[in-house]
């Protein structure tokens, strides 16, 4: 299957879009503490906008996964296992690596007043301790992103709050071959039935008040965007009809959308059937795509995405944290931004090395 540099570059992006939006919230740099009004402000609010980077890497999952699905035609035990062996490994490792460094996560984010909720991750920590063994069992099995707030309180976001969206994706990764092939082998009317009753089933879950989840962590939340990403990849079919149910699953997922996490996407969905020469760019627009997309430092920081997402919140913690002990929790705001500064610096040789010997290994196993 061909690999395209476009979606390799955005997944960077949106990766370090994360971790930038983090590192605010840690650092007391937010859009809360500035005065609303100004272009320093929108753009800091813009920069905090992490899950419209999730968002986007949703459509993205939805779009690579219905290609593979349609181009390998690979048995759903295989598909799976590939799958697992490509999230799993370096979920685990991330996993078990914010539990030993919980004490300076507590250090690093619940002892100054400037770091975004702090009281909040206070009261995450504390849920984890009083019911580990029910956090413990969901994270083992992904499934932590299913059970609502109601039921198992920051069920999502306990040990490695990011990894929220790993759940979700592996909840798709599991129904996908049924859901893709239902949807591109029923015929149009039945294939219309089904994408109405999708659509009424998110409106209900958006809609009632009984269930609610910090994040869109179970699949029905998280569907619109994996149906743009699926309706897109639909298109690339030459079969007419397939075509039309296309443009009728982006018009479905349009419905509940985050429309920057669109714009963003077909921003880079152009510059992917420019990549292909299925389209022509102007010179201008050509070192546009250049700078977002195709160069290989975007496209080297792609490949180490997973790594850099799972893996920034417990480095942060271990340098932040660490140095706070060190000096008995007497940072200063500016030197908590040198550190953080400094777990940026760090996050690049890390995310190579855990991609090299982590990652890598396991997705070769997979292909073998």
């Amino acid at each position: 299957m061909k690999k395209f540099e476009t979606i390799e570059s955005l997944r960077a992006w949106m990766a370090w879009w994360v971790v930038v939006g983090h590192s605010m919230q840690l650092t007391g740099l937010s859009y809360r503490n500035v005065d609303g009004g100004g272009v320093l402000y929108y753009l800091m609010v813009l920069l905090e906008r992490g899950f419209t980077a999730v968002n986007t890497f949703i459509i993205v999952s939805g779009f690579v996964i219905t290609h593979l699905l349609l181009v390998k035609r690979e048995t759903y035990f295989l598909y799976i296992k590939r799958r697992w062996l490509r999230v799993y490994p370096i979920f685990i490792i991330s996993l078990f690596v914010a539990i030993l460094v919980q004490p300076l996560y507590l250090e690093a984010y619940t002892t100054y007043p400037w770091v975004y909720a702090g009281e909040m991750r206070l009261d995450r920590v504390l849920e984890e301790q009083n019911n580990y063994l029910y956090h413990m069992v969901l994270h083992l099995t992904l499934m932590h992103g299913i059970v609502p707030e109601e039921i198992l309180k920051f069920s999502s976001s306990t040990f490695l709050a990011p990894a929220w969206s790993l759940s979700l994706e592996w909840q798709f990764y599991l129904i996908a071959p049924v859901l893709i092939f239902g949807l591109i082998n029923r015929g149009r009317w039945k294939f219309f039935w089904i994408v109405i009753i999708l659509c009424l089933l998110i409106f209900f879950f958006k809609e009632q008040n009984a269930y609610s989840w910090k994040y869109s962590s179970i699949l029905i939340l998280g569907l619109p965007h994996f149906l743009i990403g699926i309706g897109c990849r639909f298109l690339f079919e030459e079969n007419r009809l397939a075509k039309i149910k296309g443009f009728s699953m982006v018009a479905a997922g349009f419905l509940f959308v985050d429309y920057l996490a669109l714009l963003i996407w077909m921003v880079f969905l152009l510059i992917a059937l420019y990549e292909n020469g299925s389209i022509h760019f102007p010179k201008y627009l050509a070192l546009i795509a250049r700078f977002l997309a195709l160069n290989k430092f975007t496209v080297t920081l792609g490949t180490l995405s997973y790594s850099t997402y799972l893996l920034h919140i417990p480095v942060f913690s271990l340098i932040v944290g660490g140095c706070s002990v060190f000096v008995g929790g007497g940072l200063s705001q500016y030197a908590v931004v040198a550190l953080v500064s400094l777990s940026i610096l760090v996050m690049f040789p890390l995310s190579y090395l855990s991609y090299k010997w982590i990652e890598l290994p396991f997705v070769r196993f997979g292909k073998n």
